[in-house]
């Protein structure tokens, strides 16, 4: 009977604990999530203090998923012994309840392979790392497009990353006892050293949201060039042809016939990017915990 309520008891509160350990840990899954955007940006201003022209290494969070699994069994045995001259009766009786947890969080990332994003993100960083007048030749990637601006891609991220690195928020070292105890983030590559205190964490913060911004971009959208037509009129004796007295035409810099005013003679090349929903190039991470 007592082994009965036992196994009662324990089929009775599985449920429950299985609900609290999974709302625990899909908690410590999101602040994983939070934790990875700040080491991968931390490893890249590393490597970039280390050797301004290394490509950065950066991939936004797609999607992430939590499963605990408890499982539990009964096993009972009960042994009667039949013997002379003693009575017969209960000689043993035994059960065992083996109970498991299996824990499993996984991520599911969408690296940036994008060129423009790529050199943004290390022009962002050289930014963060050596100051403003250092970011060459890519420093027209971090720009808002104005209306007389050159062909060229636009991120629109220079404001954001003014306000970012208007303090002195990232300590630099060449030596692992030069980073603060109290750091909350740091990285190395080679003797190259940087760290993130408390007292710099807001303006950390912000500079790792632009990075996302920059990664999360849509290319649709990038490229942003001066469209200019002018217009030619072409009179009877250049066209050959007595019938008509004159034409008006639109061309570009290239002697292409355009549309209209004002309007590209050719489209231009659309490339898509794998942001979420056409996230057919991903990396998948999948790491799982086993508890007994």
């Amino acid at each position: 009977m007592r082994a009965f309520l036992v196994a009662t008891v324990a089929l009775v509160l599985l449920p429950g604990c299985t609900w609290t350990a999974l709302r625990q840990e899909s908690v410590s899954l999101a602040g994983a999530g939070v934790d990875l955007r700040y080491r991968e940006v931390i490893e890249n201003l590393a490597m970039i203090a280390a050797n301004p022209s290394t490509l950065p290494a950066y991939s936004s969070i797609y999607a992430g998923s939590m499963d605990v699994v408890d499982g539990i069994q009964l096993d009972g045995s009960t042994t009667w012994v039949h013997a002379l001259p003693t009575p017969s009766g209960l000689s043993t009786q035994t059960m065992d309840i083996p109970a498991s947890r299996s824990v499993k969080g996984s991520f599911l990332l969408d690296p940036t392979i994008a060129p423009e994003k790529l050199r943004a993100i290390r022009a962002a960083c050289q930014w963060a790392v050596f100051g403003p007048g250092s970011v060459d030749p890519d420093r027209a990637l971090l720009d808002v497009y104005q209306p007389k601006s050159p062909p060229g891609n636009y991120f629109g991220v220079a404001n954001d990353l003014a306000i970012a690195c208007q303090f002195n928020w990232l300590g630099k070292g060449c030596s692992r006892l030069q980073v603060p105890r109290n750091a909350c983030y740091w990285a190395h590559c080679g003797k190259a050293y940087v760290w993130v205190c408390p007292e710099g964490m807001d303006s950390f913060s912000r500079f790792v949201l632009v990075c996302q911004k920059i990664a999360r971009f849509d290319l649709s959208k990038l490229f942003v060039p001066q469209v200019g037509t002018k217009t030619v009129k072409w009179s009877a004796n250049d066209l050959n042809n007595p019938r008509l007295q004159s034409v008006t035409v639109y061309v570009d810099d290239y002697g292409n016939l355009a549309l209209t005013q004002n309007v590209l003679a050719l489209p231009p090349k659309v490339r898509n990017d794998n942001i979420g929903q056409n996230s057919d190039l991903k990396a998948s991470i999948n790491s799982a915990i086993t508890v007994p």
